[in-house]
């Protein structure tokens, strides 16, 4: 039986919840699982869950494994950087031609940060007191030397102004390239309840 962590912030307590009953599930153990920032009494944090594997399991080949531990530390640092609402750093690990599908552009294909910098200015980072990210089950694809894709499921915890604790779920792929030595995100899709979306947005790009 799986739990997510109980975790205190701003005074407000949140006990944990089973995800699974499979007992084969793990926690996927490497330097930076566990994102966390604490600012301002708020707290935000990442964790990735890997079902059917272990540790030695997901070491088996030293290069690959390497790339791919690479890929989804790039991938924690994106959402850390949309849950503490960084735009700054958000940008920094984006293409400036980024393009994207989300349930907020209601089908539209987005290109560019413009669509993006609205809900770092307005909403991330601003209406939650605590978030808690769980990234389930990341596969990754490595597509040649300077390419890849993370495909993996985003669950999103997080305590409202009000003292209300929220989930949301969203399903995602990223596209990756490696471009002077650095590795950005250049296109993504997230599938979602577009209502949700829209109200309590700490899933958002």
């Amino acid at each position: 039986m799986l739990h997510v962590l109980v975790f205190l912030s701003a005074g407000i307590e949140r006990k944990s919840k089973s995800l699974t009953d499979c007992k084969s599930l793990e926690i996927r153990f490497k330097p930076r699982t566990c994102l966390s920032e604490q600012s301002d009494s708020y707290q935000r944090e990442i964790r990735i869950l890997c079902p059917n594997k272990t540790c030695s399991q997901l070491s088996t080949n030293s290069y690959g494994s390497a790339r791919k531990q690479e890929i989804i530390k790039m991938t924690e640092q994106l959402i850390e950087a949309i849950n503490t609402g960084d735009y700054e750093a958000y940008t920094k690990i984006c293409d400036p031609h980024l393009t994207a599908f989300e349930p907020e552009a209601l089908g539209n294909l987005v290109e560019g940060m413009d669509f993006h910098k609205f809900y770092f200015d307005n909403v991330l980072g601003k209406n939650c007191k605590a978030v808690n990210t769980t990234i389930l089950n990341p596969h990754v694809h490595l597509l040649g030397e300077d390419a890849a894709c993370i495909a993996y499921v985003r669950l999103t915890q997080y305590m409202d102004k009000q003292g209300q604790a929220h989930t949301q779920q969203s399903e995602e792929t990223r596209v990756w390239h490696k471009r002077d030595n650095k590795w950005q995100n250049v296109h993504f899709h997230r599938s979602g309840h577009q209502k949700k979306a829209l109200t309590n947005l700490p899933n958002h790009t």
